[in-house]
């Protein structure tokens, strides 16, 4: 079976009306925690990378429970924020505009979509870093959101197939 967005499970491609709403129903709520949960776990190895060549560090969790407004710098609260977005919040939001982006495969949307995330994920864990440390830092977080795009994408894209029942 492909992930191809309107493809049956005969392999005929439906064609897919972008001009329709999109409605998200159980079905999707449930696919999109899965597709958050799993494309979270794809990206803890380049997130260990990355703290073990010392291009970032732990604390950028806890200056991000500060950023959401959670008190002061807190390593615990700032890694559970983190979580419960990349799991409930991203893919939700994935699921309501996974139509309009480009891409024929559903992996491609996730990539797309984790990219444009990481937009706001570099300059707000950014700790400081120069030089090859920099390069380093961009380059392991940009690999990590690619892991979650294209595990969020098809995990998502997967249970959105016409013949799978829930």
């Amino acid at each position: 079976m492909s992930n191809e967005p309107g493809e049956t499970a005969e392999g005929a491609v439906e064609e897919q009306m972008l001009e329709e709403p999109v409605e998200i129903g159980l079905r999707d709520l449930m696919a999109t925690v899965l597709a958050g949960g799993l494309g979270m776990l794809a990206m803890v190895p380049s997130f260990v990378a990355a703290v073990e060549v010392g291009v970032t560090s732990v604390d950028s969790f806890s200056s991000f429970a500060e950023l959401v407004m959670l008190g002061g710098s807190n390593l615990i609260a700032g890694a559970i924020v983190f979580g419960v977005v990349g799991v409930f919040v991203h893919p939700l939001l994935f699921a309501a505009v996974a139509g309009y982006l480009p891409g024929k495969q559903w992996s491609t949307r996730g990539i797309v979509f984790a990219l444009v995330l990481s937009t706001g994920f570099l300059p707000g864990f950014y700790t400081g870093q120069t030089g090859v440390a920099l390069v380093g830092y961009v380059v392991l977080a940009l690999f990590g959101h690619v892991a979650y795009g294209v595990v969020l994408g098809a995990v998502y894209g997967h249970y959105q197939r016409a013949d799978y029942a829930v």
